[in-house]
Formats: C-alpha cells, sequence, structure tokens
C-alpha cells in the first residue's frame, strides 16, 4: 500500500473514461487500499473542474453527484495550509519552481510529509523532480525508488470500492507496488499487471 499526496488532475480523471490509463486508476487502487493526503484546497479544484465541465455539457448534475458521491468514500486526509506555511515554504517553491501557490501546496505538502506526489500535471511533475521529491509513474519508466516516512491511517470512510464505472473501471487496474529493495507485492483482489506504481525520486 502506498501513502500519497493526491493531485486533483488525478482526482478528476476517474470521472471521464478517456482520460482514465493504466497509471490513474493503479493510483485509485493506491488510495483505495491505503489512503491520500490532500491540501485544503483539493476538493475546490475538483469541483471546479467538474462544474467547468457540467456547462460545457460534458457531465450532467446527476454525473457529477454520484461521481462526488463515491469520492467522497475514499479514505482521505485533508491537510489545510496556515499562513505562515502559505506565505513562507508554499510560495518560496512557487517563486523557485515557477509555480502557481495552488500547485506549490501539493509539493510543499509532500515534500513536508516525505509523500510521493500523484500528478498529471506535466509542470508540477517536473517542479517536483527539481525540488528532490518523489513522484509515482509507471513502473518501468525510471529506474529507482525513494521511500516516504510511515504514517497512521485515518478513520475509514465507508466502502472503498463501490459499483459505479469508474470504481469497476479500477478493479481491473494493476494491483501490484513495488518499491525498491522490496519484492513486488500483490493485492488480495486483482490481477498482477503489466505495470506497476513506483516511488519516483527526482533527478
Amino acid at each position: 500500500m502506498t501513502v500519497l499526496v493526491l493531485d486533483a488532475s488525478v482526482a478528476v480523471s476517474w470521472c471521464f473514461p478517456d482520460r482514465r490509463t493504466e497509471f490513474t486508476l493503479q493510483v485509485l487502487r493506491e488510495v483505495s487500499s491505503a489512503f491520500a493526503v490532500v491540501p485544503g484546497i483539493w476538493a475546490l479544484e475538483v469541483g471546479n473542474a467538474l462544474v467547468a465541465s457540467e456547462r460545457k455539457g460534458f457531465l450532467t448534475d446527476a454525473q457529477v453527484a454520484l461521481f462526488l458521491r463515491d469520492l467522497e468514500e475514499l479514505p482521505m486526509q485533508v491537510e489545510h495550509h496556515s499562513p505562515d506555511r502559505a506565505f513562507g515554504r508554499t510560495l518560496e517553491l512557487a517563486r523557485s519552481q515557477r509555480l502557481s501557490t495552488y500547485d506549490a501546496c501539493y509539493l510543499e505538502l509532500a515534500e513536508r510529509m516525505g509523500l510521493p506526489l500523484a500528478t498529471l500535471d506535466k509542470e508540477l511533475h517536473k517542479a517536483a523532480a527539481r525540488a528532490g521529491v518523489a513522484v509515482l509513474e509507471p513502473e518501468g519508466l525510471v529506474p529507482s525508488a525513494r521511500r516516504g516516512r510511515e504514517h497512521p491511517s485515518p478513520r475509514a470512510a465507508g466502502s472503498v470500492l463501490g459499483s459505479s464505472p469508474w470504481r469497476r473501471a479500477a478493479r481491473a487496474a494493476a494491483t501490484t507496488t513495488r518499491v525498491r529493495g522490496e519484492p513486488a507485492r500483490r493485492s488480495p483482489r486483482g490481477s498482477c499487471p503489466r505495470k506497476a506504481l513506483r516511488r519516483v525520486p527526482a533527478g
């Protein structure tokens, strides 16, 4: 099980079949079996992306409601940024890595908690690499990994694998994870994929 910092871009991809990939569904399985840590703005970013898609006719309000109901069942730990943190290290990362403060707060959170970052944002991915923050990628793209600190699991929040289409798709995704120096391990449910998630160090 991999505890990770979850970027809104990955979570939003679960709502759209044409945006789901083996990687994003692997992340969903990791979140379902462990938990994700997100900044306080995460829910606002996800909600904004969904309402924008609804206005463009890509989603109905009923589809949004169903997706959000399932999303709320996933075990999440919300970490809010105090003004000191926002105007301190987060702002410093935004300046040095040429990021928005919104993106920099994900980077600061992953750095501070020693957890890998899961994102589809290419600029954030590059910034993490420059800052020495581990990122999650499909196995085979990079050769090594960095272990994050152990974190206690938050209180379980209901069923983590429901019957919605995006959850059923996750069942067919990869279930094996690997950290450098450890043998691959398989989840009790599902089959071993061709690729697995690996914690990736930057640089």
